[in-house]
């Protein structure tokens, strides 16, 4: 078990379960979200669910022995930056189309693709050992 992984995904579960704080302010009070300059709420739920989501996922993750280290880190990486890209949608919808934010979002999904698939290659190696040992 990877207790660094666990860790931080329990930490983001946490982080994500808190900021629906957030989004139950901006539900029940009315004008919040222009005042804070919110144009787009939903964009903040997405990236609420997605932060939990991913977080659930680096938990179960933690539970992949010998995962590489890039792997980790570039899954633990990518389960922040993914979510938090929703973030800026929710203020300027027009900040998608800026090379900046293309760029960080090809940089993030290429972090989180590549983690997972050392992660999926670990996971996979340990079922095949796992099955070789019962076999003899």
């Amino acid at each position: 078990m990877d207790r660094e992984l666990v860790a931080s995904g329990t930490r983001q579960i946490a982080i994500g379960a808190l900021s629906g704080w957030g989004l139950a302010a901006l539900v029940s009070t009315p004008g919040l979200a222009a005042k804070l300059g919110i144009r787009d709420p939903k964009r903040l739920r997405q990236a609420h669910v997605d932060v939990i989501m991913m977080g659930g996922l680096v938990t179960a993750a933690g539970l992949v022995d010998d995962a590489p280290r890039w792997a980790r880190t570039a899954t633990r990486v990518g389960a922040w930056t993914n979510p938090l890209l929703f973030v800026p949608l929710a203020f300027k919808a027009e900040s998608g189309a800026t090379r900046a934010y293309q760029l960080a979002s090809v940089a993030s999904f290429t972090t989180t693709c590549a983690g997972w698939i050392g992660i999926a290659r670990a996971a996979t190696r340990a079922a095949r050992a796992a099955r070789a040992a019962t076999a003899a």
